[in-house]
């Protein structure tokens, strides 16, 4: 055997493919190399995490945060309250046609359709207390009682002595003197700072209310067990539409003082919207809570003497707060 009969075989070298990569090919030929563009990578300005699309995956943020024009602020301001989907309108069209529907397909998961009910409620209580602190039909009166045979009068508190007026027969001279310049103040300009502040603390009780309510509501509706927060979602969509039921009752008051020709269908359509509210509450109570009718009308019944209760202490608290903020 010779020495060549033990050498490894090799194998003849193979044909070198026509489709190589562009490297290759360029170590080859000696050409130019084409290296594709390869995209920057993006990092989301909030949490440095990688941008991929128009949103960041890991927080939510906008990919595209340039300072924004006032043109596109107004826009987005708009976007933030309406969603820009038209959601509001469906929304709205459902609240007022379909009572309890709302509180129904939020509680069942269906909620891409409509909007939360808090920014529901918080978008109607804005305009709803804007329109009210505006409205010539809801200016403040003081109403001053007389003692004689005449019948009580309304009349401006400009008559009144504050001096001698007092509240704690001179046991607490402070509350005394307080409560007599809180009478000056309102005296001054016939109540209109007072008026202010009162629709200025107003919404500010409305968050102790609701709650409470709410609360009320469930020990109504024990049996079967609901919970607190499904009680508190109805009546934020009960509200608001208590809410927009007023601010058309307020708009055809001020547009009946302002053009008389619509003054008699502002008297037929306001009692209409007023009587609504209870019946739109029996409607969403027996359709949330599936009682029957006349478990309905009774819970209804002791409902609304809560309601009724709590809200004259609501605007109670808000009236005091509004006269002690007059001279502070």
């Amino acid at each position: 055997m010779t020495p060549t009969d033990n050498a490894p075989i090799v194998p003849p070298p193979t044909e070198i493919p026509e489709t190589i990569s562009g490297a290759s090919a360029g170590r080859e030929t000696g050409g130019e190399v084409a290296v594709p563009n390869v995209a920057p990578v993006v990092l989301c300005k909030n949490c440095n995490a990688i941008l991929v699309g128009r949103y960041c995956a890991n927080c939510g943020q906008r990919a595209d945060v340039h300072i924004l024009s006032t043109r596109e602020l107004v826009h987005e301001v708009l976007e933030g309250l309406t969603h820009s989907d038209s959601r509001l309108w469906r929304t709205l069209l459902s609240l007022w046609l379909r009572p309890g529907r709302l509180t129904e397909e939020f509680l069942a998961g269906r909620r891409a359709i409509s909007l939360p009910p808090f920014r529901l409620y918080l978008i109607i209580s804005v305009v709803f207390f804007l329109i009210v602190s505006v409205s010539q039909t809801s200016d403040v009166q003081v109403i001053q009682f007389s003692l004689s045979d005449k019948p009580a009068v309304k009349t401006p508190l400009s008559g009144v002595n504050c001096d001698s007026m007092t509240i704690s027969n001179g046991t607490h001279p402070d509350w005394d003197r307080r409560f007599q310049r809180t009478c000056a103040e309102i005296q001054r300009d016939n109540a209109r700072t007072l008026k202010q502040n009162f629709f200025a603390a107003l919404p500010k009780t409305m968050f102790v209310f609701l709650p409470l309510i709410a609360f009320l509501n469930m020990l109504l509706y024990w049996r079967p067990r609901r919970r607190y927060a499904e009680q508190l979602v109805f009546f934020l969509h009960l509200q608001a539409f208590f809410f927009s039921a007023g601010i058309l009752i307020v708009l055809l008051g001020d547009l009946a003082q302002h053009w008389p020709q619509v003054a008699g269908v502002s008297r037929i359509l306001r009692p209409l919207l007023g009587w609504s509210l209870p019946v739109y509450t029996v409607l969403a109570l027996r359709r949330v809570f599936r009682d029957g009718w006349p478990a309905t009308l009774l819970k209804t019944f002791a409902l609304s003497v809560a309601y009724f209760i709590l809200g004259v202490l609501t605007e109670s608290v808000a009236i005091v707060y509004a006269a002690l903020e007059l001279h502070v």
